[in-house]
């Protein structure tokens, strides 16, 4: 054990399903459009394919990619339904996906015939793929070099996605206005916060890691931990708010942000008990620890849960736990042989601060491509 070094907790970035959704012929959607507007509207028809092909194939930054060739035409396609005449109905437009995040729905299809419960879908996706891409930029590195030269672009990534999911919550979902009677979490704004608020958690984890082994200082470094601290204790009181609760039915995810939660505190007060220690303050040094191991071990560590990522992260939290009171009995058989000072009350130590430093980045739709629907000319409605 290095004493002066405690040793960094674990992070990454969490992986979400994809939605699943069927094909939609927007030519067949458009009866009644003529020649020219059904030639249009085979190349959207082409191009929503070419983006669900790429949401199955693993490749994020390929589905990434097609999802910004698609979104233009379907925010043009939007834009033209407006200018269709009100007693125009579009009982051919049947819009079906599965719930990305809701497990109770993650193989149930959701059938709408609503503009924007496409739109929600595919930028839902988008966010979500740019958190696949952080996620897989992340496992890539291989050093602690690595990590301080190459994370920029990972919490950039993930800021990118925050942006997006703040975007659906703020702007989209509200068009959004047949919504299903069923539990399905995509409705809801607290999914769009959840989501926002881990991409900056996570990207702060990096943060995190990437100061220390910088050398940040350790008061500095706390302050971020406690940031990631209170971002995962909000997510886990935002699981639980009444009425969405019943929605979001994934224990794994529920679990993750419980460890980070009480991991991340628990570094925190271990990286005051040394700084404290450093500026020989070495009474102030055993409280901090003490603190670590009493918040530390007020955590139950989710039994019930005994899914295979969970376990991983207990036996993490339980390393973690055994390395701050090894931490703490060095320090305070220090102080009491050495030292001789007073262990101050928790109540008497100063409490972190948590300190942000990064914020989602502004996303808004890509331009739309105009499609003018034209009808046949013996047509008084595109759809009748």
């Amino acid at each position: 054990v290095d004493w002066e070094k405690p040793q960094l907790p674990n992070n990454s970035v969490f992986l979400f399903n994809l939605g699943e959704s069927r094909p939609i012929d927007f030519s067949y959607v458009f009866k009644k459009a003529d020649d020219a507007t059904v030639q249009k509207l085979e190349v959207v028809t082409a191009a929503r394919g070419d983006f669900f092909s790429a949401l199955t194939s693993g490749d994020s930054e390929s589905a990434i990619t097609t999802a910004e060739i698609y979104m233009p035409h379907l925010f043009g396609l939007i834009e033209e339904a407006k200018n269709l005449p009100d007693d125009c109905p579009i009982p051919r437009l049947k819009i079906s996906w599965t719930s990305s995040l809701g497990s109770k729905y993650s193989k149930k299809f959701f059938t709408s015939n609503h503009w924007h419960f496409e739109a929600v879908n595919a930028i839902l996706q988008y966010g979500l793929l740019h958190r696949e891409k952080a996620h897989i930029m992340l496992k890539s590195l291989v050093s602690n070099d690595d990590f301080i030269n190459q994370t920029v672009p990972i919490a950039k990534t993930l800021c990118f996605a925050a942006g997006i999911f703040d975007y659906i919550k703020n702007v989209e979902l509200a068009r959004w206005t047949q919504k299903p009677v069923e539990l399905l979490p995509e409705k809801y704004t607290e999914l769009y916060t959840i989501l926002s608020t881990l991409c900056i958690a996570e990207a702060h984890q990096i943060a995190v890691k990437k100061g220390y082994l910088s050398g940040m200082g350790l008061s500095a470094v706390a302050k971020l931990c406690m940031d990631v601290h209170g971002k995962f204790r909000y997510i886990s009181n935002v699981l639980q708010s009444p009425g969405f609760c019943d929605t979001f039915v994934m224990p794994q995810f529920v679990s993750y942000c419980a460890f980070n939660d009480h991991l991340y505190e628990m570094f925190a007060f271990t990286l005051l008990g040394v700084h404290s220690s450093q500026k020989a303050e070495y009474g102030k040094s055993v409280a901090y620890l003490q603190l670590a191991i009493q918040r530390g071990s007020n955590f139950d560590k989710i039994p019930g849960d005994k899914t295979s990522d969970t376990s991983r992260m207990r036996n993490h939290y339980e390393e973690q736990l055994k390395l701050a009171s090894l931490f703490h009995a060095k320090y305070e058989k220090d102080n009491m042989r050495i030292y001789y000072e007073s262990v101050p009350q928790a109540a008497q130590l100063e409490m972190p601060a948590a300190h942000q430093i990064l914020q989602p980045l502004e996303w808004s739709p890509p331009t739309a491509i105009p499609i003018n629907i034209a009808l046949q000319e013996s047509s008084s409605c595109a759809l009748m």
